[in-house]
């Protein structure tokens, strides 16, 4: 998994005394020519050329093209680059030479220390409405930030809050999911940066011995261990990785089967390999159904399970078999496997043409989270994207209809792209459908 939580890089070098205001970025726009200190909410971020040689470009005040300021950088020429977090959403401090760009003005990157990623607010995240990926994402890095200053009493009331409550977001997605992911995922995606969570986590379980809460976190942490450094020239010995995934069963063990979260089957799930896994996953799926029937994520990690370990058409028969009674759980379920299934193939444009699936099943499906979650905009546009991906311009007219204005860019990735699907579905001839991905 990707981690999500603030950077401090070191001594950032360079930046003034934050108690003056900074510029904004419009503001440092008008400064052409000029070495300024701007700080500003990157909206977007957009990225051109193959890896490990691509450029990065943040866009602020708005996506793809209509911001009004860009931060450019390509990848080979910041050392360091790769350590940053998620930037979409992110606010963040930033110093150098503004010059004049095809896209208006820009600021390009010569050294990682030129930007500082700041500390979301706590308070506003938790306290906000959360529906959107990036909602969620910020919601993990607040967390994060309660773990990294040690706040333990704090994360102890919230997970007892988690079990009395199972607190949603207004997509229908449960919290716990990504507070998880907020306590077991490190501040930097950095060899030093696992190092301290793992810290953190370990000094948690040392001051509440009994918490299963923190034998969870940390579970999960080694399990994840190294991620996120695919593209650092760090590397993690394999050594190292091996006595991590070593410290995963013992601790997910360790948790009596009446205290364990949602998350720990999730999991458990993923631990599972050698003879017999199918029936493996199919016992733990039916021990926490048993308790969460609507806990998604565990459906969602044996959908992976069963693709990874299975024959070509395994994964869809045991989502068929799971849901073959016509309930409006199991409409929902469906639909939200194989939505999860897009997203674990990096937007998959073809996931209705290349596996066994349904589309009307899944409409259904989508059809019952208006119903449950009428809110919820993340939702009616991933609807209306998955409705273009299935070929059926009608259903998703209607639902770009419905969204309107309620873009949620995190998904369309820039307004460019989301204007390709607005072109396919208001075009009066059917013409293949626009793709992000695959």
């Amino acid at each position: 998994m990707r981690s999500f939580l603030f950077l401090l890089l070191g001594v950032v070098v360079g930046f003034s005394d934050l108690s003056a205001a900074p510029l904004t970025p419009t503001e440092a726009g008008k400064h052409i020519g000029e070495e300024v200190e701007f700080q500003g909410l990157v909206y977007g971020v957009s990225f051109m050329g193959t890896d490990p040689n691509y450029k990065v470009y943040l866009n602020f005040d708005d996506y793809y093209p209509r911001q009004s300021f860009t931060v450019e950088y390509k990848t080979t020429d910041v050392p360091g680059c790769e350590k940053y977090p998620q930037l979409t959403q992110r606010n963040v401090l930033v110093k150098g030479l503004i010059e004049s760009g095809v896209h208006g003005p820009r600021l390009i990157l010569r050294e990682v220390s030129q930007l500082q990623v700041l500390p979301v607010d706590e308070e506003a995240v938790l306290k906000g409405s959360v529906d959107t990926s990036m909602d969620r994402k910020l919601y993990a890095v607040a967390w994060g930030q309660i773990l990294a200053r040690g706040d333990y009493q704090r994360i102890e009331q919230e997970a007892t809050r988690m079990r009395q409550q199972q607190p949603r977001f207004i997509d229908g997605l449960w919290a716990v999911t990504d507070f998880f992911e907020g306590l077991s995922h490190p501040l930097e995606d950095s060899k030093a940066g696992w190092e301290a969570v793992i810290s953190s986590l370990t000094k948690w379980r040392a001051d509440f011995p009994d918490s299963t809460t923190a034998r969870t976190a940390l579970a999960l942490a080694y399990d994840d261990f190294g991620d996120g450094m695919e593209d650092s020239k760090e590397k993690i010995e394999p050594m190292v990785l091996w006595k991590c995934k070593q410290e995963v069963q013992p601790l997910l063990d360790s948790i009596p089967k009446g205290d364990r979260m949602p998350s720990v089957y999730a999991c458990l799930v993923g631990q599972v390999k050698g003879e017999g896994a199918k029936e493996k996953v199919d016992a733990l799926v039916s021990e926490c159904r048993s308790r969460w029937p609507e806990y998604w994520g565990v459906y969602f990690a044996a959908a992976a399970k069963i693709q990874e370990v299975g024959e070509e058409g395994d994964w869809e028969a045991w989502l068929d078999g799971i849901t073959k009674n016509d309930t409006p759980l199991n409409r929902e379920l469906y639909a939200r496997v194989v939505w999860s299934h897009c997203g674990r193939h990096n937007i998959y444009a073809k996931v209705f043409q290349e596996n066994k699936v349904s589309w009307p099943r899944t409409k259904a499906g989508f059809e019952e989270m208006r119903r449950r979650y009428p809110k919820s905009w993340w939702n009616l546009n991933n609807y209306a994207q998955l409705a273009a991906f299935a070929d059926d311009k009608e259903t998703a007219y209607e639902i770009f209809q419905d969204f309107g204005s309620h873009v949620t860019l995190d998904l369309w990735l820039s307004w460019t792209n989301y204007q390709h699907y607005m072109d396919w579905v208001n075009s009066p001839d059917k013409t293949t459908t626009p793709t992000l991905g695959k």
